[in-house]
C-alpha cells in the first residue's frame, strides 16, 4: 500500500496521467486531425517540461540535503 500511496502522491505521475487523459479526450471528442496533432504536441511538451522541472527541483533539494523522503 505504501508504494501505491507514494505513486499517487508523485507530481510526475499525476502530470503523466493528466496528459494521457487529455490525449484520450482529444481522440474521443473527435478534434480535426490537424488540431489534434498540434494539441497533442503541446500537451506532451508541457508535460515533459513539468516533469523535468520537478526532477531538477528534487535534485537541487537533494544536493542541499533538504529533500524529504
Amino acid at each position: 500500500m505504501g508504494a501505491l500511496k507514494r505513486l499517487l502522491s508523485s507530481k510526475r505521475f499525476i502530470a503523466a496521467v493528466l496528459a494521457i487523459i487529455v490525449l484520450v479526450l482529444v481522440d474521443v471528442l473527435g478534434f480535426a486531425e490537424e488540431q489534434a496533432q498540434v494539441l497533442a504536441e503541446r500537451v506532451i511538451q508541457v508535460t515533459l517540461a513539468l516533469i523535468g522541472s520537478f526532477t531538477a527541483t528534487d535534485v537541487v533539494l537533494a544536493v542541499k540535503g533538504e529533500k524529504k523522503e
